[in-house]
């Protein structure tokens, strides 16, 4: 599979190559058609229900199906990140990120945020801003390889912008606030400065632990970016409270929980974040679920129907993340939400909330 993938591959990028005065960055679908954005959820390896771990579930503005698999060479990853492949040498105009504190062959410390993507833009038009959960991934540009052999073990979730190249000085201080860490990249002279504080690690002294901000993507899709700084603030710890207050609705998360096995919380004034503890999907008419140990994916959505927001995180929602950064990147979408919805098989409902302050 590794030597088609890599033929197939090189066949891609001397095409995209060829054409990339035309290209945009942008994310794209496996056709590869440009799309405003897409969200993947990755099934974690079921034996039982004969899934290999390479299947996921597909959601852009135009349609939701199930596909396979994900380390196709010629897939929806492969696709939107081709940009980052095909640039072997650098180049004025396009400008790329890759963050990841768990990368092919090290750990970073604790310090920088539980976080994972990618950011590619072209200065002159469009730009990507892919979020994820997938350690080691992509693996090894300089090879070709984007898909870690690890990375089928558990679910995982993929989030998609495509944004104007004028929203990166935003992300950038999203990148920054989250404190991500860069393991490959290159930024060109005249980007946006923020940029490059983010590839050389700089730290911030902010005076609030979080930052929130409004993103719209290029096709005028509404986004909300929630970033963490850190827990040295103990009534800022949780992320997930924070999204909750910010959003004006309980929550529904799923995420990993540790060796703690954290429950919902109920302990935030009156908003509550009910921990979901099965997830649940049926692909050709087979019922499949997994539980939270299977799942590595981090994303919640609003229990209020009326406000429709789904939000892809990189932090856990357990008390070992809470001295980490991190963050989350959130879309308002009534489908979205109501098909994430349906993905919850059973959440610990909390008995009671607390009263309104006062």
């Amino acid at each position: 599979m590794e030597v088609m993938w890599r033929v197939v591959l090189t066949v891609s990028l001397l095409w995209w190559g060829i054409c990339s005065s035309e290209a945009k960055v942008t994310c794209k679908d496996k056709n590869d058609h440009e799309v405003d954005w897409y969200i993947l959820y990755k099934v974690p390896k079921l034996n039982n229900k004969a899934l290999s771990g390479l299947e996921y579930f597909y959601i852009d503005s135009a349609k939701n199906e199930w596909q396979y698999p994900i380390n196709n060479p010629k897939g929806v990853l492969a696709n939107t990140l081709q940009p980052l492949l095909a640039h072997k040498t650098q180049t004025s105009d396009f400008g790329f990120i890759s963050y990841n504190d768990q990368p092919a062959g090290c750990t970073a410390d604790q310090v920088f945020g539980h976080s994972k993507g990618v950011v590619m833009m072209d200065k002159k038009d469009t730009g990507v801003w892919l979020l994820h959960s997938t350690p080691n991934f992509p693996y090894d540009r300089k090879q070709g390889k984007l898909w870690p052999e690890s990375g089928a073990q558990h679910g995982q979730t993929f989030i998609c912008v495509t944004f104007t190249y004028s929203q990166f000085d935003q992300i950038g201080k999203h990148l920054q606030y989250i404190r991500a860490f860069p393991f490959d990249y290159f930024i060109p002279d005249g980007f946006h400065p923020v940029l490059n504080s983010v590839v050389k690690r700089e730290d911030l002294e902010p005076n609030n632990p979080f930052w929130d901000q409004d993103l719209i993507s290029h096709g005028d899709q509404k986004f909300k970016s929630f970033a963490k700084y850190s827990s040295k603030w103990t009534d800022a710890q949780d992320l997930y409270f924070h999204i909750a207050n910010d959003l004006k609705s309980d929550l529904a998360g799923q995420s990993w929980r540790g060796r703690s096995h954290d429950n919902s919380d109920c302990s935030k004034g009156d908003r509550a974040v009910n921990t979901i503890d099965f997830v649940t999907m049926t692909r050709n008419g087979v019922k499949l679920e997994w539980n939270d140990c299977q799942d590595h994916s981090k994303w919640c959505v609003t229990e209020d129907h009326s406000n429709p927001w789904t939000c892809i995180a990189d932090l856990n929602k357990a008390l070992s993340q809470d001295e980490r950064p991190g963050g989350a990147l959130c879309i308002k979408n009534s489908d979205v939400r109501e098909k994430f919805k349906g993905f919850i098989g059973h959440k610990e409902d909390c008995p009671r909330k607390r009263p309104k302050p006062g």
